[in-house]
């Protein structure tokens, strides 16, 4: 056997070792690769930036709107009624 196919031996005996699997509990291991929460994260995120958006949109649209209902409130004629 030469040097180098000793040497390649050794190195993949090394690289199998140190790629097996870690004795975790199932139940651990399932947690971890669980994707559900993840998918529960982004839906919260998109959530809190469409909330985001309109409290932005309503905060600017409500001044507006109340100077708007106030000059028409001034500009009726209460004797017309």
């Amino acid at each position: 056997m030469s040097l180098w196919r000793h040497n390649f031996g050794i190195c993949c005996k090394v690289a199998v070792q140190s790629t097996k699997r870690l004795n975790i509990p199932e139940e651990i291991r399932a947690f971890f690769n669980d994707e559900s929460g993840a998918t529960f994260l982004e839906y919260t995120l998109i959530v809190a930036l469409i909330s985001l958006a309109m409290l932005t949109f309503f905060g600017t649209t409500a001044d507006s709107l109340s100077g708007t209902i106030s000059s028409v409130a001034s500009d009726i004629d209460p004797s017309a009624f």
